[in-house]
């Protein structure tokens, strides 16, 4: 059926478009960043030079759709034939296929029931009995929730997450970077102390979440402060409101679109960071390193 003819770039980015009937659609040059296309059916779409970063085409229909030159950047392309993209100059860099999403769970070994008591005893003993658990490029999707699941240092460097249930799990001191967080529901989770460089959480919801730092040691040269780490992570239209990301550090960080309204950011360090279409309604940002349009980034004074 014939659906959108939009005769000039049109922007959807960020839009929830999950099932759209956009079959034989004249979407050149269109900007779907970061949209949601779950399902949609884009069968014979012009959809040559479209923008489609960070896109979720999950199970969509795409049999003979022209993308030549369009940009699928960092895209999720599960559930798709990537042979049946049509057009030249694709960008495909970082999209998320059926053949990369990662090692499976059952590829670990030993159960993930064995391996999470052999951590939390690795913890529990400071390391001197168990052992790390070490999630580093595993596809976790097919466990679907980690709800409530107490992770206290785990290494998951390059993980998939996405569209996970996360409520209220622990992931404190955790390394996480470059892991893939989007779509997941992380309301309430204590992710204090934890490292997220290059992590995506675009679409997240992240309301309420502890992300302050933590201390370690009694003090003196002993005492260490270690804040929570989102250097250069992609949180577009993230939902952070009411998180506590005290003293995080977000340079370098995509924020744009997110929403950030009674946040606690207070000296949070913001520089370079894409502030873009950021909601900071009601936040706390005493301190805070936050960049200002085409000026230098200032402090902000306590008072």
């Amino acid at each position: 059926s014939g659906g959108y003819d939009t005769g000039q770039a049109v922007n959807f980015r960020g839009a929830d478009l999950s099932g759209a009937k956009l079959a034989g659609a004249v979407a050149s040059k269109a900007d779907f960043s970061d949209a949601k296309l779950t399902g949609a059916n884009m069968e014979k779409a012009d959809l040559r030079g479209a923008m489609l970063e960070g896109a979720d085409l999950s199970n969509a229909e795409i049999v003979g759709a022209n993308l030549g030159g369009a940009n699928l950047k960092s895209a999720i392309l599960t559930g798709i034939a990537v042979k049946d993209i049509v057009g030249e100059n694709v960008d495909l860099s970082g999209a998320i296929t059926d053949d990369n999403i990662g090692s499976s769970i059952s590829e670990l070994g030993e159960p993930l029931p064995t391996l999470i008591e052999k951590h939390r005893t690795w913890v529990e003993t400071a390391g001197e009995k168990g052992d790390q658990l070490d999630l580093s490029a595993m596809d976790l999707r097919e466990l679907g929730s980690l709800k409530g699941e107490v992770l206290t240092a785990i290494r998951a460097i390059d993980s998939k997450f996405l569209g996970m249930n996360l409520y209220k799990i622990q992931l404190q001191s955790a390394l996480l970077d470059q892991s893939d967080f989007r779509n997941c529901d992380l309301e309430e989770a204590d992710l204090r102390g934890s490292s997220f460089n290059e992590a995506n959480f675009s679409h997240a919801k992240m309301r309420g979440i502890q992300a302050n730092p933590l201390m370690f040691g009694s003090g003196g040269a002993g005492k260490r402060f270690s804040p929570c780490d989102f250097s250069f992570a992609k949180m577009r239209y993230a939902d952070l409101s009411g998180a506590q990301l005290k003293s995080a550090n977000f340079s370098g960080a995509d924020l744009s679109y997110a929403n950030l309204s009674g946040a606690d950011l207070r000296d949070a360090d913001l520089r370079d960071a894409n502030m873009t279409g950021a909601v900071l309604d009601e936040a706390q940002t005493e301190g805070a390193m936050i960049p200002k349009p085409d000026r230098p980034v200032f402090k902000i004074p306590r008072d």
